[in-house]
């Protein structure tokens, strides 16, 4: 007998001794629960099954964590036991385990459906158990309970009771050790929780604070240090804030203190020196426990101060934009991002005769004429998609059922990070100049329509000019022809009738001054129909050769220069683009002036070359003649105007006008310097054509 209690001694000894070894590390409640039933699995002599429940004292409710010999789930093992119900079978009579740390037996009916067949040990099945507190820190009540099966082969004695007792106890300090752990972690985790939280509250440009039930402070962040402070904790409020600002803040402080949540914005002036006078938003939060008790409440308050300048600066500007948009001299508008309008000037609602509220939005499309409405919104809401400037002209109805033509133009406003916020536009009364556009459209056609006629009245004035021409070339020219031919007959009789009776010299003069005089007639015919023929002509370009141009109209005088000395300095000269007729009567007439106005000089001088500008090309005749006076320039290019007599120097009077003529044709100028019997230069310009 002795020795067979010897080894169940030692066999319980081990248990106790697995159970000790296998607690070593453990972190938590559940995992030394789970692995105390590992440990009791490998001896179902002494416990034939095990149940393990932790308490849950907030839900009312214990919770099976751990399980060996026995089905979980089962009627007699149920995973969640209610402990406000205390009279069901389920209840293992846990309610009064837990208030009075009883240990009791229960008797067991019916275990044979739910014992685990793989870790029967014994032969018969049990029909008892031992219910048994697992104390931990908190001794007032048990932190679980222990069910253990009772082998019914054994007597519940002293050794047996004291042995499960044992069991409850190391389970209990195992769980103890763990929740000291626990508690040591989460300490030096709330340590490091605090260190974060100040080092997160001191990057915050916000003052942050916990002020408890007593009004003092328990935490305050580096910025609130800044305004009052490094011995700001453990002090009241008043203390620290001053009389004044606290006198201020005491009703939202009440506030919060009786489970208020309040937000405030106001202009303090508080003690410290470097707090001084600002304008604050606060919000106090107020901290309740479980309980429903108000323990403090985390304050947090924004410096605005700079925010409510800068507002009252924008307020002032804003005050002064709408004084200067209403005095403006033109309507002014305003529209936010979704294309509807949010301010209108004076002006505008003068123009209109409107209020704003009538206005805004889209209230001003209704005074828009019907048959611009379309057009104006399509170019509104398009540029407006685009963000793009816009102008519009459309029919706005004033005041008094008028519509009036307007000029509205808007351009996109943004900020500064480009984010679009509107447009702003202006809008001026046109009607005016719509009705004198209106006048000017009508005056330009009737002068179209003059122009018209008066085309058609040159047209034929042109026409009776050409006639005119044909009539002179021929109807005037037969007489002359007639004198000119009777006049020679004369003189020609008189010299054969007669011999010794000749005309007298006078009769002789007179006849020799009708025959030179209807011959000047006639040249004067031809030119004059030269020269109206010149402004009718059709100019054909080609590219002229000016050198062999003139060479061409130097052998043309060779007879006229044959006994007289005349130098010639004639320079290289480029090819041009003009009308080879037209430009041949320029130089035949420019040359033919210089031989005929040296006539008088022993040794005549005549130099003819050109400069090349950016746009042009300048020509010039120059010669040692008898010049002119620069007071009479003015007449040198005008028709039949001649600044010598016709006894000294023949002409007409029109070649000159006629150069002018054909110079002005090809887009060019004419020009000339002179000097009293120190010589004259004519030049002309012909522009560069490709």
């Amino acid at each position: 007998m002795e020795t067979t209690q010897h080894v169940v001694n030692e066999r319980r000894l081990g248990v106790l001794r697995d159970l000790q070894t296998s607690f070593m590390e453990v972190e938590s409640s559940e995992t030394v629960c789970k692995i105390a039933a590992e440990v009791l699995r490998k001896h179902p002599s002494d416990i034939p099954f095990a149940l393990l429940y932790l308490m849950d004292y907030e839900k009312e409710q214990a919770t099976l964590t751990g399980a060996v010999g026995i089905k979980p789930g089962a009627s007699i093992s149920p995973t969640q036991i209610d402990l406000r119900q205390t009279n069901t079978p389920q209840a293992w009579l846990l309610s009064d385990v837990c208030a009075t740390g009883a240990k009791h037996v229960e008797h067991l009916e019916g275990l044979e459906s739910v014992i685990d067949p793989a870790s029967k040990g014994y032969l018969e099945v049990p029909w008892s158990a031992i219910v048994l507190p697992i104390s931990g820190q908190e001794l007032h009540r048990p932190t679980g309970v222990l069910v253990a099966g009772i082998n019914p082969r054994r007597r519940l004695d002293d050794a047996y009771r004291r042995f499960l007792e044992l069991v409850a106890g190391q389970i209990s300090m195992a769980i103890a050790h763990t929740k000291i752990v626990s508690c040591q972690l989460t300490e030096v985790a709330l340590q490091e929780q605090e260190k974060q939280l100040q080092v997160i509250t001191n990057a915050v440009p916000v003052l942050i604070s916990y002020i408890d039930s007593e009004q003092r402070y328990r935490f305050v962040n580096k910025l609130y240090e800044d305004w009052f402070g490094n011995s700001v904790c453990n002090r009241h409020v008043q203390e620290v804030l001053g009389e004044a600002a606290y006198e201020t803040v005491r009703p939202y402080i009440e506030a919060a203190l009786a489970g208020q949540r309040v937000t405030f914005e106001h202009s303090l002036s508080y003690k410290a020196e470097l707090a001084g006078t600002r304008y604050i938003r606060a919000t106090y939060v107020p901290q309740i426990n479980q309980q429903g008790m108000v323990e403090g409440f985390v304050g947090l308050v924004d410096d605005i101060t700079q925010n409510k300048q800068l507002e009252n600066e924008l307020r002032e500007s804003e005050g002064r934009f709408r004084q200067m948009s209403d005095t403006a001299p033109v309507m002014i508008w305003m529209s936010n991002a979704d294309k509807q309008c949010d301010y209108f000037n004076k002006p505008w609602l003068d123009f209109r005769g409107r209020t704003m509220d009538q206005e805004l939005g889209f209230g001003w499309t209704e005074g828009i004429h019907p048959d611009d409405f379309q057009r104006c919104m399509d170019i509104y809401e398009s540029a407006f998609d685009a963000r793009q400037p816009f102008e519009i002209e459309y029919r706005l109805e004033r005041f008094g059922g008028e519509y009036r033509w307007v000029f509205n133009s808007g351009v996109p406003r943004f900020t500064p990070e480009g984010g679009f916020l509107g447009y702003i536009g202006s809008c001026i009364d046109i009607s005016d100049r719509k009705h004198a556009e209106a006048e000017i459209l009508q005056l330009n056609e009737t002068l179209e329509q003059r122009v018209k006629e008066r085309t058609a009245q040159l047209e034929a004035a042109n026409k009776e000019l050409e006639s005119f021409s044909y009539s002179v070339s021929h109807d005037l020219r037969a007489p002359l022809r007639h004198i000119a031919g009777f006049v020679d007959l004369l003189q020609k009789r008189l010299k054969t009738k007669d011999l010794d009776k000749k005309p007298d010299e006078i009769s002789q003069r007179y006849l020799e001054t009708i025959a030179e005089t209807s011959k000047q007639a006639g040249v004067l015919i031809d030119e004059l129909l030269a020269f109206s023929r010149m402004g009718r002509s059709e100019m054909r370009l080609t590219a002229i050769n000016m050198n062999q141009l003139v060479q061409e109209i130097q052998q043309e005088f060779e007879l006229e220069m044959s006994e007289r000395v005349i130098h010639w300095h004639i320079h290289s000269l480029p090819t041009v683009q003009g009308d080879l007729p037209m430009l041949r009567q320029v130089f035949r007439n420019l040359i033919g002036n210089a031989i005929k106005y040296t006539k008088l000089c022993v040794e005549a001088s005549i130099e003819i070359g050109s400069v090349d500008r950016a746009e042009d090309y300048v020509f010039f005749v120059r010669d040692n003649g008898i010049g002119f006076n620069m007071q009479y320039v003015h007449k040198l290019f005008g028709i039949f105007q001649r600044l010598h007599s016709d006894t000294q120097f023949e002409g007409t009077g029109i070649g000159l006008a006629n150069v002018q003529r054909i110079v002005h044709r090809h887009g060019g100028k004419t020009w000339a310097e002179g000097t009293v019997d120190k010589g004259a230069i004519f030049y002309f310009s012909l522009p560069k054509l490709s």
